[in-house]
This record gives C-alpha cells, sequence and structure tokens, in this order.
C-alpha cells in the first residue's frame, strides 16, 4: 500500500506542489507510516523530512494535544480518525516542537483514495496559528488553477520557474544531475496563418501531450510562452540528455492532426544543456534558449547541444 501511495504522489506531481506551500504538510499510508513531509512542516515542527519520512505517526512521533492542551492517543489523532471513516476534517491542535514546546496549529485532514474509492492514505495540511503565516488555496486548486497551462495542460510559465529553481538546489545540496530541453514548435506563425488559430491551439496541445506522455514520471514538461516548451530530464549525463531529445524530437516529427484544412504535421527545433555547478535559473534557461535558436538557424527540426563553447546540431 505504501509503495502504491508513493506511486501515486509521485504520477499527480502533488508533493511537488505541497512541497511550495507556506503551510505544513504530511502524507501517510493507512498504518500512519510517514511517506511525505514538506519544507514547511519542517520549519514548523524542528523536525526534518529525513527523521519523519517512514516514521510511524504515534505519540512518541509528532505528539498531538487537542485544543485545551489534552494529549490525544494516537487512535484519536485527527488523520487516524479519517483513515478508518475517509472523512475530512478541520480543527484547532498542539504539535509538540523537536525542541520540547507546543506550537498551535490549524489543521485540516483529508482522505486519499485510488480509482476504486478506497482510502489509500491521508493528507494533514496545518497552519502555525503563533505567527500570521500566509494561506494559499487547497491543494487540487493551486494543481489544477495556478500551476497549470489553461490551454497545454503542462506546467505554466510560473511552476515551471519554479521547478527550475527546485531542481538546480537539488542538483546543489544531494548532487542530482539534470538537464534542460528548451524547444520551439518550428514556423509556428504559418500554421496559424494557414489553418487559423484554434488549429494551432489544438498543435499546441498536441506538442504538450507528445512530450508529457513519453518522459518519465521523475521528469517535467512546462510551456514557456507561445510555442515555447521547457523539459526537465532528470538524473541524466550527456548520452542520456540527447537520445531523450531525439526521441521527443522525433515523435513530435511523426504526430500529426486532421483538421477539415488537412493534415497539419509540424516539427521542433531543440537546446540541450546539463545544469552546471554555478547555475541559475536565467543562465540555464538563456543557454538552452541559445541553443534552440542555433537548431533554427542550422536547418529546424534538430537538437544543438554544446558542454563547451561552440554548438553542435545532431544531424537529422
Amino acid at each position: 500500500m505504501t509503495t502504491h501511495l508513493k506511486t501515486w504522489l509521485e504520477r499527480s506531481e502533488v508533493w511537488s506542489v505541497l512541497d511550495h506551500l507556506y503551510d505544513g504538510a504530511y502524507v501517510t499510508d493507512p498504518d500512519l507510516q510517514i511517506v511525505y513531509w514538506n519544507p514547511s512542516a519542517e520549519a514548523i515542527t524542528g523536525y526534518r523530512r529525513e527523521h519523519m519520512l517512514a516514521a510511524i505517526l504515534a505519540e512518541n512521533v509528532l505528539p498531538h494535544l487537542d485544543a485545551e492542551g489534552v494529549p490525544l492517543p494516537k487512535a484519536k489523532y485527527p488523520l487516524a480518525l479519517t483513515l478508518r471513516d475517509g472523512r475530512v476534517r478541520a480543527g484547532d491542535l498542539f504539535l509538540r516542537h523537536h525542541d520540547g514546546y507546543q506550537v498551535p496549529v490549524a489543521a485540516r485532514v483529508a482522505p486519499i483514495r485510488n480509482k476504486q474509492g478506497e482510502v489509500i492514505g491521508g493528507v494533514e495540511i496545518f497552519r502555525d496559528n503563533s505567527v500570521e503565516v500566509a494561506a494559499l488555496a487547497q491543494v487540487e486548486s493551486l494543481k489544477k488553477i495556478a500551476w497549470l497551462d489553461a490551454l497545454t495542460q503542462v506546467g505554466n510559465r510560473r511552476y515551471t520557474e519554479t521547478r527550475l529553481q527546485t531542481s538546480l538546489a537539488e542538483q546543489e545540496h544531494l548532487g542530482q544531475p539534470f538537464g534542460l530541453l528548451f524547444l520551439d514548435v518550428d514556423h509556428f506563425k504559418k500554421v496559424n496563418d494557414t489553418y487559423g488559430h484554434d488549429a494551432g491551439d489544438l498543435v499546441l496541445k498536441m506538442v504538450a501531450r507528445t512530450l508529457a506522455h513519453n518522459l518519465k514520471s521523475s521528469d517535467f514538461v512546462g510551456r514557456w510562452g507561445g510555442e515555447e516548451f521547457l523539459v526537465l530530464v532528470t538524473n541524466v549525463d550527456e548520452a542520456q540528455l540527447l537520445a531523450t531529445a531525439e526521441k521527443l524530437r522525433k515523435l513530435i516529427l511523426h504526430s500529426s492532426l486532421e483538421t477539415e484544412q488537412g493534415m497539419i504535421q509540424v516539427t521542433a527545433s531543440f537546446g540541450a544543456t546539463l545544469a552546471t555547478k554555478g547555475d541559475t535559473p536565467e543562465t540555464l534557461t538563456q543557454r538552452a534558449d541559445k541553443l534552440m535558436y542555433h537548431s533554427k538557424s542550422t536547418g529546424r527540426n534538430r537538437v544543438s547541444f554544446k558542454l563547451q563553447r561552440r554548438p553542435r546540431a545532431i544531424p537529422l
């Protein structure tokens, strides 16, 4: 059950939304084993993620007190009750900080269900009531509205910038390598002029779905603007990044959209680069952008990559 829950978190990308909440958040399986603990939960409680992951929520792990300051037994924790009856709960609690003092919090608990409607886990989101902390919208609202591009349903510009920052931080602190693909749909203005803007929108959706459906669950695709997309490819070296870019280029090339005016096929020009030490979101995207334009200037429908000074185009 824990494995299924972790898979759901990765595929739905809820974890990446929770990571950026100002509120504390954690997820457990039906046995109250913690499988996710966000940075704000660390800040509010003092308990590090490494300490909490795989721990069993109990009287000696994040002890709960009710609104009157009376210790709650594990069976009466709001999350434990929700895991049993599947009901959403909200209320005031005290959580014991790692340093020993009690932190007043406003908590909201909800079940996580699989496609069959079975409860496979629970999520608790809590706000520190001892200070004024900005509250964000509910997880689903963030996921569907604040973070997704309305047309293509991949990450929007804001979300993409956040993922870039997170990936660079993880590379710096955890040594997790990643690469960036910057791509632009070739001759997109001609598509709009020939077939109309509605057809152009359908082409962007087609390209976005082609990208999103052919990446690892840990990878990410976002719409940068207009007909430009960014793809973050995790845990890759040069050869793997280029192989991914070439696969995506070919998949776009061989995709097609049937319209009343005829069949539409497009290509895309790619810039590919590995993130390096000292990169910022700006330096990384600018480098990938220049490489994408190199692909444009050398014939389009190709991938350009560089580690050194001069870019090179991958031959078709």
